[in-house]
């Protein structure tokens, strides 16, 4: 497949999710695992993704980000 109709095909489908209204983490994870098998084939492609997954969860430097949401989230809600 040509890397321009993978683009597309990818596109419309966050573009469909996204009007059918899953979550947006939903909808960016399956997408994600859409390309990942298109470009690296299916088994190479889910494998990949979970070896992703776990090297970032032993990462600090993401730590931030869901303080900061949790961050938000109280201070919305103790006005």
């Amino acid at each position: 497949m040509e890397w321009y109709m993978a683009l597309i095909l990818l596109l419309w489908s966050l573009f469909l999710l996204m009007v059918l209204g899953p979550p947006v983490v939903y909808a960016f994870l399956s997408v994600n695992l859409l390309g990942a098998c298109l470009f690296l084939g299916e088994a190479a492609g889910l494998a990949q993704c979970a070896r992703n997954t776990t090297a970032s969860i032993g990462s600090f430097y993401l730590t931030p980000i869901p303080l900061f949401v949790l961050m938000g989230e109280v201070l919305f809600h103790t006005g």
